[in-house]
């Protein structure tokens, strides 16, 4: 968020007109864990139990196209999420049901999940961002909900179990 303000700091100033669009964690990525999934049944994270009101790409390009094509947007900043804050089990839950098989959450610890990145190949600055991350959403910061998607569309966001269905047939 501190890099992404910085950004937003700049745009504010540049006296171009603006809209900010602030997307909460995509639900298309979850197709990051497509081969633990796929293979094991299983996905890992350092989240813990903590929630975060994930978001339907398509609703993010939809707030996007709205905000590009109508007026009175200029200055606004929309934090964009879907309508339920969810963990990360309970996505697991949810998916399970659209994929037809069980699919389970595993809470790993920072210090393993930092080091798998590593070993993975990720760059340490990426994985010094994404663990710090994970600790944002473990203490709850994320479990938001904010109806932005709601208030430019005029409709409710899609739901996590309407991106599952639409998604099985990768993680089968």
């Amino acid at each position: 968020a501190r890099g992404h303000r910085t950004s937003e700091k700049a745009i504010e100033a540049s006296g171009v007109p603006y809209t900010l669009l602030r997307p909460s964690g995509f639900m298309s990525n979850m197709l990051n864990n497509v081969q633990t999934i796929k293979g094991m049944g299983k996905f890992f994270a350092p989240a813990g139990d903590g929630k975060m009101g994930v978001i339907h790409p398509a609703d993010i390009a939809a707030v996007a196209v709205k905000v590009l094509t109508t007026p009175g947007h200029e200055g606004k900043a929309y934090v964009l999420t879907g309508g339920e804050t969810l963990s990360n089990a309970e996505q697991a839950k949810i998916l399970s049901d659209a994929v037809g098989k069980p699919i389970e959450y595993v809470n790993v610890p920072p210090e393993a999940a930092a080091d798998g990145m590593l070993k993975g190949g990720m760059p340490k600055a990426y994985v010094d961002m994404l663990i710090e991350f994970y600790g944002v959403v473990r203490a709850g910061f994320t479990a938001v909900a904010t109806g932005d998607v709601e208030k430019v569309l005029g409709r409710k966001p899609k739901t996590y179990a309407d991106w599952a269905k639409e998604n099985a047939a990768a993680f089968k």
